[in-house]
């Protein structure tokens, strides 16, 4: 299907909706499906990660993965109830997505209706810890990221109330940064035209999903009254990972096949190609993004790798570099990790359940 002659607006981007409250901490039962089972960790390795912290006064790297956000609903990629374990699903690449106008239609049908779960995801007490820890200067800035859905901005919007941004930053996969967060892959919020360079905030993408696909329209509406996309959080798990931590939502062939996207506004129909403004398996990392998070490992004075295994060598590179300078290293997460063989310390255990005493730890104790 060849993309629509309706362009893409460029109208000023929509400010992000506050999130909701944060609930406390909650038992497993309640816990998003999403979340992996794990024994908490032990108050002595709670410790021993809260005195490495200290004694980094304040220089400690903090790189998270798709384990920080797996209790805000949105699966992770290895864990046992992650997107890999459970369908076996691989993600677009960047080869992919630029090689075939099919392709492209499958990518845009599929996240039109992935869009609505990963855009009112509310950050959780992980993030909203981990926040309060970079408040107080307890850890380094910026902290790295590798997941694509926003929710540390979200978390520090909400624990101060307002966002305040560092006027000349220019990092967050080359979008206009606050200085707080480096997203390493970037963020699904943002679309970029990949020959003019111009940028689109995804909900107007979604608008104009909406308009030139009023029958996709239509059953997305109603996958929201039933609340169909919410099935990754079913105690039963019977959906399992039903949206990917990229968006990505299975669709059947023929809800694809007839499904319409629109070009750049700026360089027309043929020629302007949309793609969000993440870094695909098989692309490169932005370089001002590469450069920035080389620098904080090569400054740091610990690194704390939250929910990761660290499968991606952008990521796995800044602990190694950390690693060879001397710096400790302390892993949280319930899976292998391929930095486990050079980690001072290293706790199978859930994010959430660490983080929040991190922060009592370190803040209050």
């Amino acid at each position: 299907m060849k993309s629509a002659s309706k362009t893409a607006s460029s109208l000023p981007r929509p400010p992000a909706p506050m999130p909701a409250t944060l609930a406390p901490l909650t038992p497993r039962s309640t816990l998003p499906w999403a979340v992996p089972d794990a024994v908490p960790a032990r108050d002595d390795e709670i410790n021993s990660v809260a005195q490495m912290m200290r004694e980094a006064r304040g220089k400690c790297l903090v790189i998270c993965g798709a384990g920080m956000s797996t209790e805000s609903g949105i699966p992770d990629y290895r864990s046992p109830r992650g997107a890999y374990s459970v369908s076996g699903w691989k993600p677009m690449t960047h080869q992919d997505f630029m090689k075939t106008d099919a392709m492209r239609t499958r990518y845009w049908a599929r996240s039109y209706a992935g869009w609505p779960f990963i855009s009112t995801r509310a950050p959780s007490l992980a993030h909203a810890s981990l926040a309060h820890l970079a408040m107080h200067g307890a850890v380094m800035r910026p902290i790295i990221t590798q997941n694509v859905d926003r929710l540390h901005h979200a978390a520090r919007a909400q624990v101060t109330s307002s966002f305040q941004h560092v006027p000349g930053t220019t990092i967050e996969g080359g979008a206009k940064g606050d200085g707080h967060v480096l997203e390493l892959h970037g963020a699904l919020h943002e679309v970029i035209c990949m020959s003019c360079g111009n940028r689109t905030h995804r909900d107007h993408l979604q608008q104009e999903f909406s308009s030139l696909n009023p029958a996709a329209f239509e059953v997305m509406k109603e996958r929201e009254r039933r609340r169909e996309l919410l099935l990754a959080n079913s105690p039963d798990g019977g959906a399992a990972a039903v949206v990917r931590p990229d968006g990505d939502v299975d669709l059947p062939p023929e809800a694809m096949r007839t499904f319409q996207y629109p070009s750049c506004q700026s360089c027309g129909t043929e020629t302007g190609i949309l793609k969000p403004a993440v870094t695909f398996f098989g692309d490169n990392v932005h370089p001002d993004v590469s450069r920035a998070a080389a620098e904080a490992s090569e400054t740091c004075e610990a690194v704390l790798v939250l929910g990761s295994s660290l499968s991606t060598f952008s990521a796995l590179r800044l602990v190694r570099k950390a690693n060879e300078r001397g710096k400790p290293v302390a892993l949280v997460g319930v899976g292998d990790s391929r930095a486990d063989g050079i980690a001072s310390l290293s706790l199978r255990a859930r994010v959430g359940d660490v983080l929040p005493r991190l922060r009592d730890k370190v803040v209050v104790g």
